[in-house]
């Protein structure tokens, strides 16, 4: 009976593992993104940076410096709030790609999970006919709980993403 299982139920396995993998290509991906786009931030700052002192160094009095300073101050602030958007961005992109990697593997194991119950009900002695029953409603519920679980995610992506109508659809 033991290998019967095995053969049922090694899908998990073979999927898992692949799943894992397509996890991790997508985060590091998003990471790796992350990274250039915090290279970027950080070179451009010291070349402003070192620009700014240059300029106040070249200031004769305090008021020019404090007018140096005062020019400086909305440029870096509209900088920085873009550099905050560009992150959001690449973060809720690679949130909405986990998601459908994650919702691609539970629809397969699912579709297994009920193929196997369904092997199970026509196979079952006779009198089992309320475990089957008990099982099959297990499974539905787990699909149930997960769409809650994945509108819920992607509702959080489009609020995230500033885009209210996209997490009305996707409910």
């Amino acid at each position: 009976m033991y290998p019967l299982m095995t053969e049922q139920f090694g899908w998990t396995d073979s999927g898992n593992v692949s799943t894992t993998f397509s996890l991790a290509g997508e985060a590091f991906t998003g990471f790796e993104q992350l990274m250039r786009l915090n290279q970027q931030w950080v070179r451009t700052a010291l070349a402003e940076s070192e620009q700014a002192v240059k300029v106040a160094l070249s200031g004769k009095t305090p008021l020019e410096l404090w007018v140096h300073q005062a020019n400086a101050a909305r440029p870096a602030v509209e900088k920085m709030l873009a550099h905050s958007r560009r992150a959001l961005e690449i973060v809720t992109h690679t949130q909405a790609e986990l998601l459908k990697i994650l919702d691609a593997q539970f629809q397969q194991q699912q579709l297994k999970l009920r193929e196997s119950v369904e092997g199970f009900a026509r196979n079952a002695p006779v009198g089992s006919e309320a475990a089957v029953t008990v099982l099959k409603s297990a499974v539905s519920m787990s699909g149930v709980g997960y769409e809650s679980i994945h509108k819920a995610a992607m509702q959080a992506v489009a609020i995230a993403r500033g885009n209210r109508p996209v997490a009305t659809s996707a409910a």
